[in-house]
């Protein structure tokens, strides 16, 4: 549970170096707080996160989407 507290942009730089230093045949194991692909509950994500963020959430960001950025990212594939 480390990339939400590291924000968006420090989250896909985290995920850029775990791919640049992983070999090639290993994995990455993440278990992490991300967006719900329940509409409703995303919804109300994204309108708390900030706030849930900055009032006790120790700056967890916990509406990213960690599925996409790993996606995105070069040399990382995702596997649920």
């Amino acid at each position: 549970f480390s990339l939400c507290v590291m924000g968006n942009e420090g989250a896909k730089k985290c995920i850029e170096e775990m791919a640049g230093v992983v070999k090639p045949s290993g994995k990455i194991l993440l278990v992490e707080n991300t967006r719900s692909s329940n509409p409703l509950l995303g919804s109300y994500q994204d309108l708390t996160a900030s706030s849930a963020a900055d009032l006790g959430g120790k700056g967890c960001v916990y509406n990213q989407n960690v599925g996409e950025m790993i996606n995105k990212s070069k040399g990382i594939r995702l596997e649920k």
